[in-house]
């Protein structure tokens, strides 16, 4: 990988030879499995080579120069024409490729986030995807804040946009801590004092959340006395 970041550019109905090369070093990430063929004949494979503005979707795509380097894009697909991570009308499906001389340099993360702030001007509130086991990929998804959607088909996993993610300091329904864990239902909590607290999200999200750690730097205001007839300028 070359010095500086790639750039970043929207998505587009005509990239399909793209999608058709995402998709298929996506379903190969464990080794060959597909043919590129397969990629653009199986329906339930060629689904994801096709960007339809129209229905909500959307994706951004990294580039090096002339070359591309990884893309991010969310489709939302129907009941009657359902993806591998469909979990509800209306909520779009996750994708996302990076080429293998890209990675482990976070260009993964860079995508995801891209791809969710976009999401996120769109008004868009949940994001679904779908990974095997034992697909690494699988980490940055729990690490971005997707988690599995219990009674879903396997690798089907959810993300709910919310003010934090694991790993996160918050003071949230009466309680601080560092996050463990987000799921559907409930938020882990470890507290500094090394206790942990599982609290509903009923009660997290119905009330005021401080994400103390979401700044990389933070005002600290100290107060400090002194006496009335102190110098003010040995004081300082």
């Amino acid at each position: 990988m070359s010095e500086g970041a790639p750039s970043m550019r929207p998505l587009a109905e005509d990239d399909a030879a793209l999608l058709e090369r995402a998709t298929l070093g996506n379903v190969n990430w464990p080794g060959p499995r597909f043919t590129a063929r397969d990629v653009r004949e199986r329906p339930d494979l060629a689904r994801y080579t096709r960007l339809i503005p129209g229905r909500g979707d959307l994706g951004v795509v990294a580039e090096e120069g002339a070359e591309t380097v990884g893309v991010a894009w969310l489709c939302v697909f129907s009941a009657d024409d359902p993806g591998y991570g469909f979990v509800a009308p209306g909520v779009p499906e996750l994708s996302i490729w990076v080429s293998a001389a890209h990675r482990r340099w976070g260009l993964g993360t860079t995508l995801l986030r891209a791809v969710h702030g976009r999401a996120r001007t769109r008004g868009m509130t949940r994001i679904s995807l779908s990974v095997e086991t034992g697909n690494p990929a699988r980490r940055l998804y729990v690490r971005e804040g997707y988690v599995v959607v219990p009674g879903a088909a396997a690798g089907v996993m959810l993300l709910v946009f919310r003010p934090f993610k694991v790993g996160d300091v918050i003071n949230a329904a009466g309680v601080s801590g560092k996050v463990n864990e987000i799921d559907l239902f409930v938020t882990t909590i470890d507290t500094v004092d090394n206790r942990r607290l599982i609290v509903p999200n009923g009660s997290v999200f119905g009330a005021t959340i401080e994400n103390v750690s979401y700044h990389e730097q933070r005002r600290v205001d100290i107060a400090v006395g002194v006496e009335y007839p102190a110098s003010i300028e040995d004081t300082r």
